[in-house]
């Protein structure tokens, strides 16, 4: 896939030719996301990753509402919050919306066994960057780390994860409110 998909597109038009698209995007064009992924060139291990945004996306038109189906893969790179170092991220993100100009309280649209969530027509051409954005925006992880076998950090890890004692270690427990057993017991048999 080489061809740039448009920015802007009217989904009504696409939905009644039952067109789809497949193309890319450029990380750079979506600003939110990119302040939430490690870029190449901005760190440890800078230009050792690629970034890719792909998508294939199929319009159809049913019950006044143009549908958009689609799937988005991004390979990113993010910033793996156990070492601290950037990591490649692949999100797989599915696309099921329906655009409709009818103001409704529905929140989704079902046709078949596939549920579109509701977008309101705005009269005007729909972002579909924006859109692909939320979508991969809300397919980040809430933490990012690498599978703890591959992590830089795992030797730190197990190290920081062994008991530590030191020869001839006193064993004693302490117990601060072992006295107040006792004293409980007093003050419910005096009588008042």
């Amino acid at each position: 896939m080489s061809d740039w998909l448009p920015k802007q597109i009217d989904a009504y038009k696409l939905g009644r030719k039952k067109a789809a698209l497949a193309g890319a995007i450029d990380l750079d064009s979506l600003h939110e996301l990119k302040t939430m992924v490690s870029m190449p060139g901005s760190g440890p291990g800078a230009g050792t990753y690629e970034t890719r945004i792909n998508a294939k996306i199929s319009f159809d038109y049913a019950r006044g509402a143009a549908l958009i189906q689609g799937q988005v893969i991004a390979d990113l790179v993010v910033l793996c919050q156990r070492c601290l170092q950037p990591m490649p991220l692949r999100l797989d993100s599915a696309l099921c919306f329906a655009v409709q100009t009818v103001s409704t309280t529905a929140t989704c649209l079902v046709r078949g066994t596939q549920e579109f969530e509701l977008l309101e027509d705005s009269g005007e051409e729909l972002d579909l960057y924006g859109l692909i954005e939320e979508e991969l925006i809300l397919s980040l992880p809430l933490v990012a780390r690498h599978a703890l076998s591959v992590c830089p950090a795992r030797d730190y890890i197990a190290q920081a994860h062994e008991p530590v004692t030191e020869p001839g270690a006193d064993e004693t427990t302490v117990k601060p409110f072992s006295g107040l057993k006792d004293r409980l017991r007093k003050s419910k048999t005096k009588p008042h």
